[in-house]
């Protein structure tokens, strides 16, 4: 069965409900990752891994991963994306996940990164009132 993401994200409201792909617990995966530690998901960024590790499995991606790569910007700025994403032809995305509220700084290294990596595509997507946009 395919789901789109608003559909998965509707299937994970419901009370009580487990979501079970290949033998793994999303809901399960994602709570283990969620803290507010640096090196720990928020609960926004734990949602856009289930979504991914969901497209994983159904062989729409190749691969991701949670803030591995870090970007020098000039200037000396550091940026570290939330998810880079292998798609299954080897192409490349940067994914960053935002809440209901955006801070200008982030915004601003994350502009300054498209211009500098212009070879690669990178994404930004918000959650907002409980659904899902991607604003860049």
């Amino acid at each position: 069965m395919r789901m789109n993401a608003a559909q998965l994200s509707q299937v994970l409201k419901r009370p009580g409900y487990k979501t079970t792909l290949h033998g793994l617990c999303l809901r399960a995966a994602a709570a283990s990752v969620i803290g507010r530690s640096k090196d720990r998901m928020n609960k926004t960024e734990a949602e856009h891994a289930m979504l991914l590790e969901y497209r994983k499995r159904a062989g729409e991606i190749k691969d991701w991963g949670f803030e591995r790569v870090t970007l020098r910007l000039p200037g000396g700025v550091r940026y570290t994306p939330d998810f880079d994403v292998l798609g299954v032809g080897g192409e490349l995305e940067i994914h960053e996940i935002k809440g209901a509220y955006i801070r200008t700084d982030g915004m601003n290294k994350f502009k300054q990164a498209v211009e500098v990596f212009s070879g690669w595509t990178f994404k930004m997507f918000q959650k907002k009132e409980g659904a899902w946009t991607q604003i860049r």
